[in-house]
């Protein structure tokens, strides 16, 4: 399972900036633990105009992985992410949110070029805090 948390602000409709975290407690082939983890902040530019919102983002941060040296030991990796999704309003405060990135990041031993590729899509729930009741 992958925990996440995100915060976002929107200064404008149609423009927002985001930091987000999350940890994925995992285990390598030999049975022991590791744990990875990000952090990252980014901008999101949106159209809300419809209940069904769609939006680009691009943001940057930190990948890591810690564990025990016998295990994978510890890393952390600059990574950026770039992708798009779709709000789906349930009601004024909750929607429904799915977001497809692309993570890019080093590839193993190459530290001056981003060139590893990686697909993540997630599927979450975001609850819309101090929302006037006239907007």
């Amino acid at each position: 399972p992958d925990i996440a948390l995100r915060v976002g602000y929107y200064p404008l409709r149609v423009l927002g900036i985001e930091v987000e975290g999350n940890i994925i407690p995992n285990k390598t082939d030999a049975g022991q633990s590791a744990l990875m983890g990000a952090f990252r902040g980014g901008v999101v530019l949106q159209l809300p105009f419809w209940s069904i919102t769609p939006f680009v983002s691009v943001a940057g941060g930190v990948i890591g992985v810690s564990s025990d040296r016998n295990a994978v030991g510890k890393d952390q990796d600059v990574m950026m992410h770039a992708g798009g999704g779709l709000k789906a309003y349930l009601n004024r405060y909750i929607a429904l949110r799915l977001d497809v990135r692309d993570v890019i990041t080093h590839k193993r031993g190459d530290e001056e070029v981003f060139n590893s590729h990686n697909l993540e899509a997630l599927l979450g729930l975001s609850i819309t805090l101090g929302r006037k009741k006239n907007e």
